[in-house]
Parts: C-alpha cells; structure tokens; sequence
C-alpha cells in the first residue's frame, strides 16, 4: 500500500491531472491524504526538496450538485452570471501564489455528463472553460485528482489525459483498520484492547473467506470485507465501553498531570468473560448480519467451534441470532425474555401499532447499541418485514439532491454560518425510508445518494445558493431499503460500506400469528368481548390464506399485480378494526361476515380472472 502512495506522489509530479481508481474500500482517500499530510509535514520539517510543499485538498463530490452548481449558470432574469463550484475552487486556488500544492480534489462518479467540460483543463492547454465565454488558466502548483471506483463510463478522450493509480483490495486489505482501531482502544481500554483485536482478527480471518466462497448475503446490498470487519468493531465498541462497566482511562484535561481511571463495576475475572460473550454477540450482528436466511443456517454451524472455542456457554444456545448478553448476570440470555407484552390501545391509528416480537426485538437492540455508539445503521428486508419501524423520512424515485440537503438543513440548528448541528447536549438521528428509490441517470449516477455519501463521509455540504462548505456536526444516518428491482435500484457500494448492514429475514408464521392476535384480540375484547375466543381461529386463518395466496397467485407479464406482502393480511385486518364492533358484531355470524367481506375486498377484488377468483371462493 505504501508503495500505491508513493506511485501517486510520482505521478501527481508529471501530471497535472490524476485518477485514483479503486473498488470501495481499497485506501484511495486514505491514499491522497495521507500523501498530503506527508508532504506538509515534510516542508514544516524544513526538507528542501521542491517536491515536498505544504498541500491543501479542496474536495467536493461533482455528482452531489447540479451542472449548474458545479459550472456556473446564467440568471434567465437578469443575465448575471454566478460562478460554478469548480471555477470558485479554481479561484481560491490562484489566489495563493506562493509554492504551496493545490489539490482539487472530485470525489464522485466519472460521467460523460461533466466530465467532457474538464478535458480542456486536463490536456496541455490547462485552461478552465466557462458558459460565458471566461477561461481560467491553471497554475503549475495545481493538480486536478479524481478519485472513482471505476472509469466504465468515462470517455478514452478523458481517461488518457490524466495520470492512473490503480488500488486493488489486496493492497490494503481488511487487517490495517483493525490494526488502527487496537491503537485507538489501547488509549481509553488498555485492559482490554489486545483480547479484542486478537478476538476480531481471528473470527476475521476464518469467517471472512467463507462468506464469500459459501454463503450469499442480502440480495443486491452486497458488503466488502472491509465494511464487515468496521462493524464488527463497532459493535465491540458498543458493548464494551464504560457504560457497561469495564474500565476506562480518561482524556487527560488541561491542568492535569495524568489522566484518571474510571474503574470497573465488576471483578477482572467477570469482564473478562464478558468479553468473550460480547465479542461472539458482536460476531454473529456483524460478520453474518447482511447474510440472507437462507446462508444463516450454514453460517452459525460453520462459526460454532470457534465461538465455543472462545466461550463454551455458547453451546447451549441453537439460535445464535436470537441470543443476547445478561450483564448483570454475566451469562447469555435468550432474547425471548427481553420481548415486552402488548396492550392494545383503543383509537390508536392502525399502521402506529406496534406488537414486540423476538424478530423486533432483536433489531431494537442492535439500533439502540449502535446509535449509542454513533455508527450509521442499514435495514434491510423484503417488503413488510418491519423496516419502517426503525425508519420515517422517506427517499423516492424523484428525490433530488437538494432535497436532502432541506432535510438537513430544516431538522438542524445553525449554530454558526458554516457549522449545523442538533441543540448543545444532543445528537441528530436522521432516519431514510427507501434509501435506494432515488432514480438512476442515464449513466448509473444517484445525486441523493453521492450527497448523503459526502455528508457521511466529509460531515458536510456545500451550500445550495452561495456554494461555501457547511459542516455538519453529532448527526448519524440510519436507513431502510428492500432489495433492488419494482423501482428500486442498486445503490453504490461506497456508500454502503459507511453502514452497518442488517438483513431482517421475512417474518416468519408465528410470528404474524402473534402480531395480528395480538391487535384482533384486544380489540375484541373493547368492542365484542363474547367474541374474543375467536381471535385465534380468525388471525390461523388469515395467515394459511395469506401464505397460499402468495404461493399459488404468482406475477405474470400480465398479472404484474400479484404481489402480496405482510401489508395485505394487515390492511385486511385494519378494515375489521373500522367498524363499530358494540353495535355491529352481535354474533359470530356477524363476525365471520365481516372477516369475509375484508378478505375479499382485499384479496379477491384484486384477480382479474374467473379461474382466479374461482380458485380464491374454493379457498
């Protein structure tokens, strides 16, 4: 990898335009700042090397603004012109005249859409043309680096003006982030850093290949190693902190001599088995979080020996997924026993009720750890497995990046011209329903996701209107998508490497028992408590019919409409819920009728065939 920085420091000497191509996760930003930083730090060593200047990066995403944002634009009512983003960095760029390098930096997707407006800046002439005829030469301190995961849709004419460094994953690999992250930890959780880097490295170092020979993960929300292994860190972050009890060296404050000891709520010996059952907790959330039901199986059989080789409690556990840590016990918990019990609340809007479930509950625990911890989570699952109980503020096809910087700037405090924030004392969560709906441009490009990627990972935007950089402070991101296809597109793995990815398995048939008897019977129990006994058979039966429903009514080119979900049995449900039962459901005839009726008008109404509704009336 060392050698990947020193081929851009050559090439960025003989070119003035550089690429810096690489799938995500490789190093590349890693790559460009620590060359910058390095040759700062090497002119205010005093070298005299002319090629070691100090180095300021100017950095923005092309694809997260308009053209007109990036280029520059005519008012249609006055005829003034308003420079672009490229043209102002240019500026303040010329503006230092001194020997210092000036690095502007476009991290985003190469497209033919604006990249063609650059190709008189890369080639010999160094010229900067604008729409209203001005041209800005380029000093010879200034160097235009891109920085992209592929080039498949750029242009021969562009891709040979500039200069190429290539980083594959094996150059940085998924073991030097860990290696960092043991260091930061050894500053705050001495105790207890190297048992957790030698944990992850070696549940890393087995897992890893096998996930990606063997099992298949969430259908098209793929992760890198790199991304699995970040959230595997995460989550130890989450469960072994302070707050849980394990001891923890503080910050050293101005005046002090030496910093002080937050000291442990429990014996060495007890967190050190805490530890252990964290790690495997944090394991089974993160490495086989994004895996699809169907590999999970395979999954927990293939990890079992190694987490009984670190904790042998473990072995009394068949569902490692529904398995959770007992601190104040110090012992594994079945998750079952944290499932709060549910009362049904009369008048309560029907989509607002929500009945806990063992499925439920586990993603709760894993939200509320992460967003403690402050990492950006993603949901994700098949329509109508609960997604949208962790998540309010929804993506459509037709949202626009500006619409996500109101989001922001709408839910945010202005603390300073520059600088957002949620109020002093508080962190912002921002929830996105629907991450991937945003519509894709002619050339694969997303321009809501490239801004909320810039958000996550340079904590800022530019401003809409006098394009200056806004910073955004304490705010995390956690989202929801269902799989690609019906509208939903593929979002770009760099973004996607920023979350910690959690697949929620479709709901399974006791769970939808519980949760439509739960809301059916407290109901009938305020409207028609003689008909409550009903429940039960009532909610059996709509679950058998709801599953042979989607097993024998498929979607053809012609019935592209039969698609069912857990929304239809709900919705069914939810239209019983609307009558008046102290006057209406007088018997269980009554009751029979009503079901009926809502079955049909639900699921019936729907075929548009005499042999399909024939079919639905034998049902």
């Amino acid at each position: 990898y060392v050698g990947k920085i020193i081929q851009l420091l050559e090439t960025q000497l003989v070119r003035h335009g550089v690429m810096v191509v690489g799938v995500t996760a490789t190093g590349k930003s890693t790559c460009s700042t620590v060359l910058s930083r390095a040759l700062s730090q090497l002119h205010s060593d005093g070298s005299t090397d002319p090629a070691h200047q100090l180095t300021k990066v100017m950095a923005l995403n092309p694809k997260s603004i308009s053209m007109e944002e990036l280029y520059g634009s005519f008012n249609e009512n006055t005829g003034e012109w308003s420079d672009g983003l490229v043209a102002i960095l240019v500026r303040e760029a010329l503006s230092d005249t001194s020997e210092n390098k000036k690095w502007v930096q476009f991290d985003g997707p190469v497209d033919a859409i604006w990249i063609e407006n650059m190709n008189t800046v890369l080639d010999d002439n160094k010229m900067l043309c604008l729409n209203n005829g001005e041209r800005i030469k380029l000093a010879p301190t200034m160097t235009m680096m891109f920085e992209v995961n592929d080039l498949s849709v750029a242009s021969p004419a562009t891709v040979s003006r500039c200069g190429m460094v290539f980083i594959e994953p094996v150059h940085l690999g998924w073991g030097a982030p860990i290696d960092t992250w043991k260091e930061i930890r050894s500053q705050s959780y001495p105790k207890y850093a190297a048992d957790l880097h030698r944990h992850v490295v070696g549940l890393c170092d087995v897992a890893l290949p096998f996930i990606r020979s063997q099992l298949k993960e969430a259908p098209g929300i793929p992760s890198v190693d790199a991304n699995l292994c970040k959230s595997f860190m995460d989550f130890c972050d989450a469960f072994v902190n302070d707050s849980n009890g394990f001891e923890r060296v503080m910050p050293v404050e101005p005046g002090q001599e030496e910093a002080t000891v937050k000291p442990a709520t429990r014996s060495d010996a007890a967190n050190d088995k805490l530890l252990r059952m964290y790690v495997i907790v944090a394991a089974v959330r993160s490495l086989g979080g994004n895996l699809h039901e169907a590999s999970r199986g395979e999954f927990l059989e293939f990890a079992r020996p190694h987490f009984e080789a670190i904790c042998p409690d473990v072995v009394n556990f068949d569902d490692l997924y529904s398995m959770a840590v007992d601190a104040d016990k110090g012992c594994f918990e079945h998750i079952e026993q944290r499932v709060q019990s549910f009362t049904y609340t009369p008048g309560m809007p029907f989509f607002s009720i929500l009945v806990p479930t063992t499925e439920s509950t586990s993603q709760f625990i894993t939200l509320d750890a992460l967003t403690r911890n402050g990492t950006n989570v993603l949901f994700s699952g098949e329509t109508g497995v609960g997604k949208f109980t962790v998540a309010t503020a929804n993506f459509s096809a037709q949202t626009s990046s500006g619409n996500v910087v109101d989001i922001f700037e709408t839910r945010l405090d202005r603390k300073r011209k520059n600088l957002l924030g949620p109020p002093a004392g508080s962190k912002m969560v921002v929830f996105v329903d629907d991450i991937n709906m945003p519509l894709v441009e002619v050339y694969g490009a997303q321009p809501p996701i490239e801004l909320l990627r810039q958000v996550v990972d340079y904590k800022g935007f530019y401003d809409r209107r006098k394009l200056f950089w806004k910073n955004v402070a304490d705010t995390q991101i956690i989202a929801a998508c269902g799989p690609p296809g019906g509208g939903r597109n593929a979002v770009t793995p760099r973004l996607l490497r920023h979350f910690c990815m959690q697949w929620i398995p479709d709901i399974s048939k006791d769970a939808m028992i519980l949760i439509f008897d739960s809301i059916l019977n407290g109901w009938l129990l305020a409207q028609a408590p003689h008909l409550a006994e009903m429940s039960n058979s009532i909610v059996r039966a709509t679950v058998d019919a709801f599953f042979d429903i989607s097993r024998d009514l498929l979607p053809t080119p012609l019935k592209s409409h039969y698609t069912f979900n857990l929304r239809d049995p709900a919705k069914m449900l939810q239209g019983m819920l609307m009558v008046d039962g102290e006057k209406v459901l007088t018997g269980k005839d009554e009751l029979l009728e009503l079901w009926l009726h809502e079955a049909t008008r639900q699921f019936r109404d729907r075929l548009i065939d005499d042999v399909d509704r024939e079919w639905f009336d034998e049902l």
